[in-house]
């Protein structure tokens, strides 16, 4: 029985492929940002290199203040690799550090730019289905996104994608429309590239990723969801984080207020930006769910 990588070699020659002339005569800018996960961003590389091994493209990477010895990989690598690295000093986290990236990356002409996550290990197929994905997207609308769909390679469920109404849209064989986008496989041609820009610096880590596919929305353009699933990347842990309800309202309150969390300062501006109406309750929102949360968890406790 073949498994499940195997299953995705087995579609290189789909119909909708360009020939290897037309895939070297375009050229893919790698987004990245690292930070102290030397095994995962090898990996995540490394897949890259197998589904991109016919098209010309660089990688334009941002790393944070890694200590595990990322900077001496990246630093080989260029040896055989076209990659340009940008030093952070661990401050910027995932938006500006894909910041950095990308604004060195969308000052060359590039005829795509695709957002990685480094903990993400990409089908060998995973650039021809951004490819073709997008070929049918621009027979509808030129300026549009296809946002690559990734599962868990334990469960097979999806982890990361596009949504709609707050839900993961699941790869159906085609292309589907949603509302959001998740940067950690998102590809951008070069004509949404150069009219939307750079990510908001303004965000301290998350939501980046939300606001840009909202620019997009409002210059009239589309977000997809790919028509399958591009790779694996298993979902965050929910143990330890603000929205853990086995921790106290007060853990939780402070977990949330971090950077890694739901910082206010993002969250506000995401939301005076994109729900103006109503940006005050769902602002105070995730307060109030904590407290109720609490209150349930001692309510169930007493009632045992």
């Amino acid at each position: 029985m073949l498994s499940k990588k195997q299953k995705y070699m087995t579609n290189i020659g789909q119909k909708n492929m360009l020939n290897r002339k037309e895939l070297q005569e375009m050229s893919v800018a790698i987004i990245m940002t690292v930070f102290n996960r030397l095994e995962k961003t090898k990996k995540c590389i490394n897949d890259l290199e197998v589904a991109l091994k016919d098209v010309p493209h660089k990688y334009f990477i941002t790393n944070d203040g890694s200590s595990d010895g990322t900077d001496k990989y990246l630093k080989k690598i260029k040896k055989t690799i076209s990659v340009d690295i940008y030093d952070g000093d661990g401050s910027l986290f995932w938006n500006k550090g894909m910041y950095f990236s990308y604004e060195k990356a969308i000052k060359e002409n590039y005829t795509y730019y695709l957002w990685v996550n480094n903990d993400t290990e990409f089908y060998p197929d995973a650039w021809n289905t951004l490819l073709s994905d997008y070929e049918m997207a621009k027979k509808i609308n030129s300026f549009s996104v296809i946002c690559g769909a990734v599962q868990s390679a334990i469960t097979g469920e999806i982890t990361y994608g596009g949504t709609k109404a707050g839900v993961l849209i699941c790869p159906r064989g085609s292309i589907e429309e949603c509302t959001h986008i998740n940067g950690n496989c998102l590809l951008i041609p070069e004509i949404v590239a150069q009219k939307i820009g750079n990510l908001d610096f303004r965000y301290e880590h998350g939501l980046g990723d939300f606001d840009y596919g909202q620019r997009i929305l409002k210059e009239c353009g589309k977000l997809y969801v790919s028509s399958k699933f591009v790779g694996t990347c298993e979902k965050n842990p929910i143990e330890g984080t603000w929205k853990d309800k086995k921790l106290s309202v007060k853990k939780r309150i402070q977990l949330m207020k971090s950077k890694t969390g739901q910082p206010r300062t993002s969250y506000k501006i995401y939301l005076k930006k994109w729900n103006k109406k109503n940006w005050l309750f769902y602002y105070y929102k995730p307060y109030f769910d904590i407290i109720f949360d609490d209150i349930k968890k001692h309510f169930n406790q007493n009632g045992d």
